[in-house]
């Protein structure tokens, strides 16, 4: 009876009770664990679901495609390298074929010839159009030598006129062809020095020499000689 007497009175009292001992707390604490749990569940499902398997394995083939993808550029990139290796191998070759064939040409007096003559101003080129046939070397060459007392008068008409590059070019084609023009006739450049006597039966005087009569001061163009005798003078300035 006691018994019955003490659970009826605890039924009673039961919210008193419960208060007394923080039941309340617990369950809600409890509530509060059960709500965060969830939560927590739901976030880890939503990453670690098996519905994105999918997307894994996506992921994974685009990943293995890249991979193939990088592989092949690493091919490209080594075969690149290596035709770049072999192109600048062909460049330095070309180089020294170049570097040698210009040291040939200017070994090469036709070839020489030539190269200063195509490096003429157009207006002295036509003026020359009549003493040369410009088609090839040995063209220019043969023109040049039936017509070689012109070359030189034309050189010596340049520097009266003051176009000293041109002249200087001219002058130049004018050595050249007498260099192998000597060879085949009985011809040679006038002998003059500086510091010679300037005699006018023997040498022109420049028209921008420093005096009518003196000592040679600079050979401006040599005259030549054929079988003795002078054909064209030196040109040289007297001081």
């Amino acid at each position: 009876m006691k018994n019955d007497k003490l659970i009826n009175i605890i039924n009673d009292n039961q919210e008193y009770i419960e208060n007394l001992l923080g039941i309340d707390k617990l369950k809600q604490d409890i509530e509060n664990l059960k709500r965060d749990n969830e939560m927590w569940n739901s976030l880890f499902s939503k990453f670690f679901k098996t519905d994105n398997s999918g997307e894994l394995e996506q992921l994974k083939a685009e990943n293995r495609e890249l991979k193939s993808k990088n592989k092949d550029l690493n091919k490209q990139l080594t075969r690149l390298s290596k035709e770049n290796r072999n192109l600048n191998s062909e460049l330095e070759q070309l180089n020294a074929n170049l570097q040698a064939l210009l040291r040939k040409i200017e070994q090469n007096p036709l070839g020489k010839l030539k190269q200063i003559y195509d490096s003429l101003d157009a207006t002295t080129k036509t003026a020359l159009e009549n003493l040369f046939i410009a088609e090839d070397e040995l063209s220019l060459f043969a023109s040049g030598i039936l017509r070689i007392g012109k070359v030189w008068d034309y050189a010596a008409y340049l520097r009266k006129q003051h176009k000293d590059a041109e002249f200087e070019k001219v002058k130049e084609i004018f050595y050249l062809l007498f260099e192998i023009f000597e060879k085949v006739k009985t011809v040679s450049l006038q002998q003059v020095n500086v510091g010679d006597k300037f005699d006018m039966d023997y040498f022109s005087r420049d028209n921008r020499s420093d005096k009518q009569s003196g000592k040679v001061s600079e050979v401006v163009l040599k005259g030549f000689l054929e079988n003795g005798k002078i054909v064209k003078k030196s040109i040289v300035k007297v001081m």
